[in-house]
């Protein structure tokens, strides 16, 4: 696991109140196609997340 994709891991974890050492374990026991499916998924619900944030700051 390299640091971006940690980074990832810990924005994901706090944003869906999950466990962040659990998602690290999970992340190292998948395969590489579940690794890149999982990558879709936590970077699709860190970027929805952030810019939702970043809309209501604005108004």
């Amino acid at each position: 696991m390299n640091e971006k994709t940690a980074r990832l891991i810990r924005k994901f974890a706090e944003n869906t109140q999950q466990n962040e050492r659990a998602l690290k374990t999970k992340w190292n026991e998948m395969s590489q196609d579940e690794r890149y499916a999982f990558r879709q998924e936590m970077q699709a619900k860190v970027e929805g997340v952030t810019a939702v944030d970043s809309a209501s700051s604005e108004g």
